[in-house]
């Protein structure tokens, strides 16, 4: 997969729901509005983050599965770094709507554009945006084996345009998981490892170096 593909399939990746999810599952969406101000507080209190991640993003048009995995970092209000060690030894950089991605065999780059729409649709936008209350509506709430599991809305109209879906550790210290279910088929998956919450990252971590 080129590395213009992958950005393309990282942020818009067509899939359905169909994939083995346990850690997303809840037996039943409930509102517990306690539950989920725990869980908001704690997405608030992620200045920085850094974890191992693993990406599943599959297709509904298709039979395949796109899976990836690697280190991202994270720093609000929005920057984000991916270093991919699979499909592609690439890395990510996003800073507000400028991104570049970096082939770090060849050091083949590519520069590009993020809109804000597309930035939403991330799913680490519940980890590095911090207002989940004002731009998206609360679904429900669970406790499952993995964690506390919140889901969220973004509703257009009368139109459902697409879910986001958060795990986090029984403590409350913690990102286990997040998930992007756009309703028109979009699934895109990201699980965590080794998750570390405000640590020391520079502005210059994440600065996209000049064409």
């Amino acid at each position: 997969m080129n590395s213009r593909l992958l950005i393309i399939t990282f942020i818009i990746a067509y899939g359905f729901a169909e994939l083995n999810q346990p850690e997303f599952i809840c037996p039943k969406w409930k509102k517990d509005s306690a539950l989920n101000a725990r869980i908001l507080d704690t997405l608030k209190g992620i200045k920085t983050f850094r974890a191992n991640f693993e990406q599943t993003s599959f297709s509904g048009s298709s039979l395949e599965v796109d899976i990836g995995n690697g280190i991202i970092f994270g720093k609000k209000p929005k920057s984000v770094k991916l270093e991919y060690s699979v499909p592609e030894p690439v890395t990510f950089t996003i800073v507000e709507e400028n991104a570049v991605s970096i082939n770090r065999e060849s050091g083949e780059s590519e520069y590009f554009k993020i809109e804000d729409s597309d930035m939403s649709r991330l799913p680490v936008s519940l980890i590095i945006d911090g207002k989940l209350g004002e731009s998206l509506i609360y679904v429900g709430s669970c406790e499952n084996f993995f964690g506390y599991v919140s889901k969220f809305d973004k509703i257009s109209g009368d139109k459902t345009e697409y879910s986001l879906t958060v795990v986090i550790g029984k403590n409350f210290d913690s990102v286990k998981g997040v998930k992007f279910e756009d309703f028109g088929g979009v699934v895109n998956m990201f699980l965590f490892k080794n998750f570390l919450a405000n640590i020391e990252l520079s502005d210059s971590f994440f600065e996209i170096p000049k064409k």
